[in-house]
């Protein structure tokens, strides 16, 4: 086997078991909101957040655990051997937010990133996307509502 086929071949290995690793625990995000918690992590000198949208974060914190932290990372640097790239201070997660919400929907098809159109609803990606954009030093200090996520899937 060549080395160019040894590193494709290594690069579809990392990636597939990412993904698969990513999916276990699915039932994790089942655990309930601790506002206390929820307001000691997110609660800045900077900003406080409502309990409605600490739920949100939360609830986001758990759904990126379960879908993206495989390839993204929990501390969200992201993983270059199968091509994720960091989501801590990236441009396009701290851009505008219509970006975000279209490359999460429909994926990056050229690369190891999924489309989550029809896996995940508005709900619960506005959640990953609130959480991706508030997480690791982002904080952008919004929330995405689920009608924003409507609004782009009948964009395309």
């Amino acid at each position: 086997m060549s080395r160019f086929y040894f590193h494709q071949f290594t690069q579809y290995f990392m990636m597939v078991t990412a993904l698969i690793l990513s999916g276990c625990n699915k039932n994790n995000t089942d655990i309930p909101f601790n506002p206390v918690t929820a307001r000691s992590h997110w609660n800045t000198k900077q900003h406080s957040w409502q309990q409605s949208e600490l739920k949100i974060l939360e609830q986001g914190r758990r759904l990126y655990k379960v879908n993206c932290g495989g390839c993204h990372g929990s501390d969200g640097l992201g993983d270059r051997l199968i091509g994720a790239p960091a989501l801590k201070n990236n441009s396009i997660v701290k851009g505008q937010s219509q970006q975000h919400i279209q490359i999460v929907l429909y994926g990056k098809p050229n690369r190891s990133m999924p489309a989550y159109k029809s896996s995940l609803n508005n709900q619960q990606l506005a959640a990953i996307i609130s959480y991706e954009r508030n997480a690791w030093g982002n904080n952008s200090y919004q929330i995405i509502h689920p009608q924003q996520i409507e609004q782009q899937r009948n964009i395309q």
